[in-house]
């Protein structure tokens, strides 16, 4: 509930737990929330030892970009997470292997050109930096794809 953390957090309970003690009260997470006591302790009781348990907003967070993603919708699931990132002084990178989606290097190269032109016109726009970066990571992805196909031909 408001323990000393033992390790950084890995699930939400342990977080909302987290910052109740590191914020030195529950009253600031409470006026944060807006919740009841009750429930902030709920968000940061452990499940394997509590009966009593309620699925906290990261929680939800975490349920709803894995929805959107089933959608199709990565950029718009991925906006949220930059926005979290960037409040930290992170940004999001995205991870996993790499496929081209073209037979030919030729027909990847050319791939490249969309992605790339959209990035330079939100840039040249002044696009809110979410938009940018999202561009960027496509484009970064499409080259990404003609280098991975060069390297194969390559062995």
């Amino acid at each position: 509930m408001n323990r000393k953390p033992t390790r950084t957090p890995v699930v939400p309970w342990e977080w909302f737990s987290g910052a109740i003690y590191h914020l030195k009260s529950k009253s600031i997470v409470l006026k944060i929330w807006n919740c009841s006591e009750r429930t902030l302790l709920r968000w940061s009781a452990n499940p394997a030892t509590t009966k009593s348990i309620t699925k906290n907003p990261l929680f939800m967070l975490g349920i709803t970009l894995e929805k959107l993603m089933e959608k199709g919708k990565d950029d718009f699931a991925r906006s949220a997470v930059d926005y979290l990132a960037a409040i930290v002084g992170c940004t999001l990178v995205c991870d996993g292997e790499i496929r081209p989606d073209k037979d030919t290097l030729a027909d990847e190269c050319l791939d490249d050109l969309p992605a790339l032109a959209d990035f330079h016109t939100a840039l040249r726009e002044k696009q809110p930096l979410p938009v940018v970066r999202e561009l960027c990571r496509k484009a970064k992805q499409d080259i990404d794809e003609s280098l991975a196909l060069f390297e194969g031909q390559e062995k």
